[in-house]
């Protein structure tokens, strides 16, 4: 009788032990995890600031940058298409834009390219923008109708300087259209 009790009085401290890593194991993993996330939304900060003081740069805006990241984020519901139109009548040619990327929106108003003469028709730009909305590449879309250089690249200019919505279930790269209409006055 005295070895059963021998062997019962190490079985428990044995699982217990086993327990106690067992949650030890799983209390590291939750760390890494979490460590993981908090750099990945110290990037996502650090490409805000970094696209707040290239518009301060673009639009010579001398304000100063916020001192602290907002604790929560609000989105507005959205279909899963997003179109925001916007316009402009510049010289001789008025200009309209039309954005379309799922499941995102426009933040403000979308660029439009500053020209004020030049040919009818459309600019198609494809965009590629990050989960925080920011916009990192740009290419003309095969639906274009406009050859005219100067045009497209003030297109490209202002599709970088459109910024989308934050989507924190968005992939890193989304993809999406802006589509410029240059109608004659």
């Amino acid at each position: 009788m005295n070895e059963n009790n021998g062997s019962n009085g190490s079985f428990f401290p044995t699982l217990i032990a086993i327990i106690f890593a067992g949650i030890l194991g799983l209390n590291v993993y939750h760390t890494e995890k979490l460590k993981e996330e908090v750099a990945s939304l110290g990037e996502t900060v650090n490409q805000l600031y970094g696209r707040i003081d290239s518009l301060q740069m673009q639009n010579h805006i001398q304000k100063p940058a916020p001192a602290r990241v907002a604790s929560s984020v609000v989105q507005k519901p959205k279909a899963s298409q997003a179109a925001v139109p916007s316009s402009s009548v510049v010289g001789r040619v008025a200009v309209s834009a039309k954005a379309k990327v799922e499941n995102r929106y426009v933040l403000g108003t979308t660029y439009l390219p500053k020209v004020s003469t030049g040919p009818t028709g459309v600019v198609v730009i494809n965009v590629t923008m990050d989960r925080v909305g920011i916009v990192s590449a740009v290419s003309v879309n095969g639906s274009t109708t406009i050859a005219d250089e100067d045009v497209i690249d003030a297109c490209k200019e202002a599709a970088l300087k459109t910024s989308f919505g934050y989507n924190p279930e968005a992939p890193n790269k989304s993809t999406g259209t802006i589509t410029y209409t240059f109608t004659a006055r």
